[in-house]
């Protein structure tokens, strides 16, 4: 027995349930026993030393000390002795290898030495619970524990619909369900949404005060305490002295980025083949160790006993690897996949593959003839895909022969494989997307993927959607016409798995079908109220998420409506999904610029939120310090920044808390909380404190973003472009150049795989750059560049779906680009930038003259100077188009002065452009019409445009001091503009009689200075 561990002495042998099947065609009730005492004993041992699977064993309490959840196992205690409920259901969900299992066997032994029955479920029972109608019986406080629920979903819905129609018990019963962290919501919904009335009763059992994910374990004696238990289970002794130290970073890395199982891998390591040689291994080689382990010593025990022909040990080897993904089979299964495997052939077949089951039973002894893998779950997948996978994908095809082994098979393969992924092994991938390919015409399995697939990980995903729209289809081509809630639920998870991939279209598409589906179903059976209000609920946050407000908030209204309702009926269940409700609706009004409308709504959800956590801290101080991070931004929406400040320093104190107990699960919103206080901090002038907030918040967020392979990286992005405000409010150049390409650099991954939300971010990170860059330095000239041709291209896609939101953005950012290539000597790069913005800019002025045709102007202007001279053809062909445009808006709108007076200015300017070309001969025509028209609008409101026809006169004064060929040509035009200007005189004298002088007066002296007679007095 452990030295840091005592046994734990029942008080009571009972570990019978009994289940009582009211099938209407029988006489007699019929009653089976369920023991909840059945677990696979420990491996037998090999030799002197404990081998490492009795070691791993998840109820080895003589060598393993139980550390890091003890808080945990205290809240679970307490919830067994509430006595509110007859029977309520509890959730533990952890990363493989954390400790999920041993909690429940730690929890098992405390609640029987109280006096209870207790004990897990048994496993690879698929009749466990009958179809007929049945009720359970217990005879003292209860407590089972369900590990693997997600692929015991369907078991577990049943028996819980059966206890919410049977009478109320005279003793408690309590369900812990175990599963990995990670998975789609659908498995819970499965067991807990209400199909009907009969069933309303269904979501009360699940209790509110829901856990956050297992964290790893946070203290370094504790991380010692277990990886010295294993050691010393391995060695018979103690490890060396020093050994806490010379393993310190190696213990913590482990617990960190894997799991307390890599703990107890590392002792056994450390133990056999020394500490330097433990701590050059990563998890994957520790992992590859445990594995190797176990099959020395199925093989030594195979060696040991001969009974078994050497020529099946491949057949052997492949049963143990099934067997190993499958977490066991019952002798019925193990028998027909023995017959599946080997080959029927040989005279002496039966006992052949007799001593081949007797092999195996021999490796993973069982219950009642059949096999049960005492490993814990992730070295179990391992193993299994290990043994199996040598064989290609070729024994999956065989397997569909073995009914009884196809949904366990589809369970163990897909935990097999988010476990290799956890640490960055993909190669069972492939396995995994044959066997999916095996499951296209079977509903039972397409669901038990869905179950089962993690919502991490690129490859995963895309094959977890493909389930989740096969699926949908099965049960949209099997259902009547009436809606159903499986089919609710199947839309509900391909919301979440298109959701997963970036595709915000098709996400919502799903969203809105499922809500329309639990809609319908809630209209014709009230028990199904839950299921809408969350489906609501579940849109409204993911298009806050999406910044599209404008959407979430009329779901965000509807879900508050709901959940209101069912409060009062039951406000025990449905008070914390009120609140989380509340906080989508503020959001929305926040994000809508309606802060004084979403600082009410925050009030009363913080008003509840706050009984809620003082109550249950875990649970739901989460919640409340989410809403009041919330409550900051409102605050400094309306300018109070100092009360922003002081909020969200609120949210820190209460994330720093949860952070330091579940690192994995708060740490991004600590990271979250920290970049909101750092806003408030820059608009307080606080630079320096908000310089060190957005520094611990970036470094929390890579921590997470790195050991979770990806997840987090938009949050990470962001944080970064707000560390760049923090690097320019202290006048560090550098560091806001560093630190702004490194967020280009996260925005460009992030755009390839979700092009539809993060192109826009990306392209405004880019155009940040290029405002910062300065347009001079030499050393930024080609970054510069490339950053807004990419931002101009990223504007042009986005336009592509929205033209009035981003092509007034593509047109500015080609005209500065043009200025800066004309800058930088690239003349020929600057003119097809500047042309392609007046394009643009022409297309926004047919729409919208006001608004765009002055930025059209300036643009034309901008790059008809740059054509002048080698490419004049090319802007009087440019000029035209822009001289058809005008004409088309003046047609349209004639009594648009300001667009007449434009259009004359224009034709005035061909006249310039027609004679650098050499073509005298074509001026007259549009100088005319230009002068004319400018005459008449300075005749009707001279007091508006007079400037212009000034400045024209002025431009003629000029044209005819420059020593060119067309010199003549301007003093023609300037001598017939005066003439013109006569007119005018007699109309407003007091305006236009100064202008004509001082005109006759310029035009005399320049006749005078080329030698010609002037004919004005």
């Amino acid at each position: 027995m452990s030295r840091n561990h005592r046994m734990h002495e029942s008080r009571t042998r009972n570990t019978v349930l009994k289940i009582i099947c009211n099938d209407p065609g029988t006489a007699e009730p019929v009653s089976h026993s369920l023991d909840l005492a059945a677990c696979a004993p420990a491996p037998a041992e090999t030799g002197s030393r404990r081998s490492l699977a009795q070691i791993l064993h998840p109820g080895n309490s003589h060598d393993i000390p139980f550390q890091g959840h003890g808080e945990r196992l205290d809240a679970l205690r307490q919830w067994m002795a509430d006595t509110t409920q007859d029977v309520s259901v509890q959730i533990i969900t952890g990363r493989p290898g954390q400790g999920k299992t041993r909690l429940g066997t730690e929890l098992v032994a405390r609640a029987r030495e109280d006096g209870w029955m207790a004990g897990f479920l048994p496993p690879g029972k698929a009749g466990i619970f009958p179809d007929a109608p049945f009720t359970t019986v217990w005879q003292q406080p209860t407590l089972v524990i369900i590990d693997n629920a997600a692929s015991r979903a369907t078991q577990v819905g049943a028996w819980l619909r059966a206890l919410v129609r049977q009478p109320c018990p005279a003793h408690p019963l309590r369900l812990v369900l175990l599963e990995r962290a990670g998975l789609d919501t659908l498995w819970v919904n499965e067991i807990f949404s209400p199909d009907n009335e009969a069933d309303a009763a269904l979501p009360a059992l699940l209790s509110p005060a829901q856990w956050p994910d297992l964290p790893p374990l946070t203290g370094a004696d504790a991380r010692y305490a277990v990886f010295a238990a294993a050691y010393r289970a391995t060695s018979g002794s103690a490890p060396p002295l020093d050994t806490a130290m010379m393993l310190r970073h190696k213990l913590d890395e482990l617990a960190r980025e894997g799991s307390t199982l890599f703990l107890i891998a590392l002792g056994f390591v450390a133990a056999r083949d020394g500490l330097l040689a433990a701590r050059t291994l990563g998890i994957p080689s520790l992992l590859s160790r445990m594995v190797k382990e176990e099959v020395r010593r199925i093989e030594a025990l195979w060696q040991a006993d001969g009974g078994m022909p050497e020529d099946m040990r491949p057949q052997a080897w492949a049963l143990t690897g099934i067997s190993a993904l499958c977490g066991g089979m019952d002798a019925a299964t193990l028998r027909q996949v023995a017959q599946a495997e080997a080959p029927a052939s040989q005279p002496d077949a039966p006992a052949r593959m007799e001593a081949c089951l007797h092999a195996l039973r021999m490796a993973q002894p069982g219950c009642d003839g059949g096999t049960a893998v005492s490993l814990p779950g992730m070295v179990a997948g391992a193993l299994g895909m290990h043994l199996v996978m040598s064989q290609g994908t070729e024994i999956l095809d065989r397997l569909p022969a073995t009914p009884s082994l196809r949904l366990p098979l589809v369970a163990g393969t897909v935990r097999a494989c988010q476990a290799a992924w956890e640490i960055g092994d993909n190669r069972p991938l492939a396995w995994l997307e044959h066997l999916t390919g095996l499951c296209v015409a079977d509903h039972d399995a397409l669901l038990a993927l869905a179950r089962h697939l993690p919502r991490q990980g690129t490859r995963i995903q895309a094959i977890a959607l493909d389930v989740a729209e096969r699926l949908t289809a099965s049960l949209r081509a099997d259902g009547a016409s009436a809606p159903t809630a499986p089919l609710g639920r199947a839309l509900t998870a391909l919301f979440h798995r298109h959701a997963d991939l970036w595709q915000p279209e098709q996400a919502r598409h799903a969203a809105r079908e499922a809500m329309a589906v639990q809609t319908a179903l809630a209209a014709r059976d009230p028990a199904c109220r839950p299921a809408a209000a969350a489906s609501l609920h579940d849109i409204a946050r993911y298009d806050n998420g999406l910044d599209a407000p404008a959407a979430a908030q009329p779901m965000a209204r509807q879900a508050v409506a709901a959940y209101t309702a069912l409060a009062e009926d039951d406000p025990a269940t449905f008070r914390p999904y009120r609140a989380r409700s509340l906080y989508q609706m503020a959001r929305a009004q926040h994000d809508l610029d309606q802060p004084m409308a979403a600082r009410r709504t925050l009030r009363r959800a913080i008003a509840i939120q706050t009984r809620l956590a003082d109550a249950s801290p875990v649970t739901f101080q989460p919640d409340l310090a989410a809403s009041l991070l919330l409550l900051s931004s409102c605050q400094a929406s309306l300018r109070a920044y100092e009360e922003a400040r002081e909020t969200a320093l609120e949210a820190v104190i209460l994330y720093t808390a949860l952070a330091h107990d579940y690192p994995d699960t708060f740490q991004p919103a600590l990271a979250d909380s920290l970049h909101q206080l750092a806003s408030h901090q820059l608009e307080l002038s606080q630079d320096e404190a908000a310089l060190k907030s957005m520094e611990e918040a970036v470094s929390l967020q890579f921590a997470f973003t790195e050991r979770r392979q990806g997840a987090g990286l938009p949050e990470l992005a962001a944080y970064l472009v707000t560390l760049t405000r923090c690097h320019g409010a202290l006048g560090r150049v550098a560091d806001r150049h560093h630190t702004l390409r490194e967020a280009i650099r996260l925005y460009r991954i992030l755009a390839e795989k979700g092009p539809d939300i993060f192109r826009l971010p990306l392209a405004r990170e880019l155009e940040r750059f290029n405002m910062h860059s300065s347009p001079t330095d030499p050393a930024l000239r080609v970054e510069n560049m490339q950053a807004m041709q990419e931002a101009a291209d990223l504007y042009g896609t986005l336009a592509q779906t929205d033209p009035k939101r981003f092509t007034p953005r593509q047109a500015h950012i080609l005209t500065e680009l043009s200025q800066r290539q004309e800058r930088w000597d690239q003349h020929d790069e600057a003119i097809a930038s500047g042309t392609a913005a007046v394009r643009l800019y022409m297309d926004l002025t047919l729409k919208d003259p006001d608004q765009f045709h002055e930025a059209m102007l300036e643009a034309f202007r901008d790059v008809a100077g740059l054509l002048m001279g080698d490419r004049t053809d090319d802007c009087l062909s440019l000029l035209r188009d822009v001289l058809a445009l005008y004409r088309d808006i003046v047609a349209r709108n004639p009594d648009n002065l300001q667009m007449r007076m434009q259009l004359a200015t224009l034709l005035l300017g061909q006249t310039v452009v027609t004679l650098e070309l050499g073509l005298p001969e074509q001026i007259y025509a549009p100088w005319h019409e230009g002068l004319g028209m400018m005459m008449e609008l300075a005749a009707l409101r001279p007091g508006t445009f007079a400037d212009e026809l000034k400045r024209v006169l002025s431009d003629l004064e000029n044209m005819t001091r420059e020593d060119s060929p067309a010199k003549e040509v301007y003093l023609a035009l300037w001598h017939e503009a005066i003439d013109d200007l006569t007119s005018l005189v007699h109309q407003h004298p007091a305006i236009f009689t100064p202008v004509l002088i001082g005109s006759l007066e310029k035009l005399s002296q320049q006749l005078l200075d080329n030698g010609q007679p002037c004919s004005y007095p």
